[in-house]
This record gives structure tokens, sequence and C-alpha cells, in this order.
């Protein structure tokens, strides 16, 4: 019996090779779902390392990192899940850990890990200690690959990534996993972080690599706009701040960026947050 799915979106061929180094352990009850996003005019083989009983991969035409992840939410089937990035590696213990977690915590909806990049090093803060996901941690933020979740309950609640943010959106280019995580503690579902390494990722993530952008800060102004509505404005402030210390861009640049993106979310909300839209802010 399946328990446990990663569910790996990738696009183009040089992201299907990738998904093709990854170190994914043949593990009873363990399947691999790969969503690759094929771009127009591109031939793409399948690597031989993918050719496995345990690993289903699919190809589609859309574009979009949230629209690829709910193409892998529709084929996800097992208990529980993974969202998954396609240059990480997993173990065996880490997987089994994944589903010993929600059999022994039948009330937990959805859970957050760690990641360590390829040299071991922790990529980010984490708090020494496990605590509930709707009162986090201060300084602690979340990525995708760092996610297990429990299918009943996205199901049961209708949950879907936005489709308007994360890679592939020209006006909002990331974002797209704090919605997901705002739209799951809005729902009245149960999360906890666990400090315990989930994966290892190869090379900085997306969104702190390229945290100064313009869509990566429009998109989290938008962002701080439908999760924090009251302290927002002092909020993109302190993010410009820190964006500008860490990226060495202009902090009045940063600011700027925030404040377009928060003020579509003011005077465009309605349409901006209804899950499962195409992006229509392509300005």
């Amino acid at each position: 019996m399946v328990k446990l799915q990663v569910m790996i979106a990738t696009f183009g061929a040089d992201g299907l090779e990738r998904a093709g180094r990854m170190k994914l352990p043949v593990q009873p009850g363990v399947e691999y779902l790969v969503s690759c996003q094929i771009p127009e005019g591109q031939d793409i083989a399948l690597p031989v390392t993918l050719m496995r009983k345990d690993v289903d991969v699919r190809f589609d035409r859309s574009r979009g990192v949230a629209r690829n992840r709910n193409l892998l939410l529709d084929r996800w089937t097992a208990p529980y899940g993974i969202i998954a990035d396609d240059d990480l590696d997993y173990t065996p213990a880490s997987l089994l850990a994944v589903v010993s977690l929600f059999e022994m915590n039948t009330n937990l909806d959805f859970a957050a890990f760690m990641h360590v990049i390829a040299d071991g090093t922790i990529e980010k803060p984490y708090p020494s200690e496990s605590f509930d996901m709707a009162h986090p941690a201060k300084g602690y933020f979340p990525t995708a690959p760092e996610f297990a979740l429990r299918r009943d309950s996205l199901s049961r609640c209708g949950i879907r990534y936005n489709e308007r943010f994360g890679v592939g959106c020209r006006r909002f280019a990331s974002g797209e996993e704090d919605l997901l995580l705002h739209d799951m503690l809005m729902a009245g579902l149960k999360g906890r972080f666990i400090p315990e390494v989930l994966c290892v990722h190869h090379g900085a993530t997306t969104g702190i690599r390229e945290a100064a952008r313009p869509g990566v800060l429009r998109a989290q102004g938008a962002v701080l706009h439908r999760t924090h509505p009251l302290t927002a404005p002092l909020r993109l402030l302190l993010k410009a701040r820190r964006t500008s210390r860490a990226s060495g861009a202009p902090f009045f640049t940063c600011l700027r960026h925030l404040l377009t993106g928060w003020k579509d979310a003011v005077l465009h909300g309605r349409e901006i947050f209804s899950i499962g839209s195409p992006d229509n802010m392509k300005k």
C-alpha cells in the first residue's frame, strides 16, 4: 500500500534532468510523482533514472510553479504527501519519519520540517523546538520543500495553490507557499514545525537567492496585505530594510516594489486572491 507520495514540480529539459539526478530512495510504501511543464518548441526525453515503477512522470504545456503544484495535487492519491522541488535528496529515514509523524498524530493536518544544503549547512535559521504553525516563532518562515501534508485534510477544505503567485508569474514571482500556509491555517487545519531535516537542497532556494527581484518583492507586499492587513505597512518597512541589508539593493527601491504589490492587493484583492485563477496581473 502506498502511504506517501513525493510531488516533484519541474520545468523543461534542464529541470527534468535535475529531477533525474535526485536521490529518491526505493522504499516500500513510497512513490514519486513528477510533473514537468514543457516550454513551447522543446523536445524532452525522460532520463533513465526516472524510468522506475515507483516514479510517475507526466508532462503539461502550462506555465507557473503554482499551476504545476496544483497538477500534482490533482494526481495525489496517497494519504500523505511531500511538496518537492527538482533539486532535492531524500533518505529512507526522512521519508519514513513523515509517515510515522502523521500516523502517530492523527489530528495533524500538515507539518513543516527543515532542509540543509549540499554541504550540510543550514541555509536559514530554524527554531530548536517544535511549535504550532498558527503561532510561529519570531523570524521563522517556511519554504515549499519543507511541507508535508495530509491529503484528506486539504481535500476536505478545497485548499489549492494561488496560481497568480510563484515562479513563472510575471507580476508576483513568489509567495505561493506563504499563501498556502495562510489558507490552511484560516481553514482551521492544524500544523506543527518539526525541527528535523527532511531533505538536502542543492543550492539556495529561489526566495532567498532572488529576494531583491522586483517580482519577488511585489509578491511579498501583496502577501503581507493578505496575511497581516492591519500591520502590513510597518512590516513592509521592516521587510525593505532586511532585504536591503541582505542583498545590497537600495532600501527605497525595495520599499517601492513592496508598496506596489501591497497597493495591488488593496485595490484588487478579491481578484488576486481567488484560488486557482490564472495570472492576469502581468504588468
